[in-house]
């Protein structure tokens, strides 16, 4: 099965803040996603402009422009248990998260994240993860591969872990290859979290023994 979603753009869920409503354009329990030549702009959700909770789902960006989006946490992509996402030839860019994710939110993620001819930009979190939180309920090794080739990421932030905040066992491996990583950051001080919209508490300042990606020493424009 295979869902074919064009034009989102302009979707409104509206501010609920209950976990059990969720996204703010599309709620999939199985099958895949593909979004091409479309904007998906201004959207305002919970957990995620689309929600994914499919086994071996898979949800594919191509020619894409997501910007100015707004979700309590996974901005765009709140995936649960889902297999791979890739991002080819898109902008993502000033995206926001009240909690983590400022574009995805992974659960249990058993797959890959490729991100093509793209740029990564402006995309924050209020506490991890300013581009991908992910995260694991067990102690295995997470399969989770993140892949970024001829991309620009660029000014991403977040409490902690500017471009990516990974738990224990969450993510296996980070390739970064032919690309510009720049600006991206960690904002201070840091400060407690706290928000109705959690099922658990959380707090921004979380022990730092996680994969945190994204500190910059000196700011530059993008080339």
């Amino acid at each position: 099965m295979q869902g074919t979603a064009h034009g989102l753009a302009q979707v409104v869920f509206g501010a609920c803040k209950e976990r059990s409503k969720v996204g703010a354009g599309l709620v999939l329990s199985a099958g895949d996603v593909v979004l091409k030549n479309s904007w998906l702009t201004y959207n305002v959700g919970t957990w995620g402009l689309l929600y994914i909770s499919g086994q071996d789902s898979f949800v594919h960006f191509e020619n894409m422009q997501v910007t100015h989006n707004r979700a309590v946490g996974g901005t765009i992509v709140y995936c649960e248990v889902c297999h791979d996402t890739f991002f080819l030839n898109t902008t993502m860019k000033a995206n926001f998260a009240d909690t983590d994710g400022g574009m995805l939110m992974l659960e249990n993620f058993a797959g890959d994240v490729l991100i093509h001819n793209s740029v990564i930009q402006g995309n924050s979190a209020r506490s991890e993860g300013g581009v991908i939180y992910a995260i694991t309920s067990t102690q295995k090794q997470s399969n989770l591969a993140v892949h970024v080739f001829n991309s620009v990421i660029y000014n991403n932030s977040a409490a902690n872990g500017g471009f990516i905040y990974a738990s224990f066992h969450a993510m296996r491996l980070l390739n970064l290859t032919s690309s510009v990583f720049q600006a991206n950051r960690v904002r201070e001080p840091c400060r407690p979290l706290r928000s109705p919209c959690l099922d658990r508490q959380r707090k921004s300042c979380a022990s730092r023994a996680h994969v945190l990606l994204g500190q910059s020493l000196q700011p530059h424009r993008p080339p």
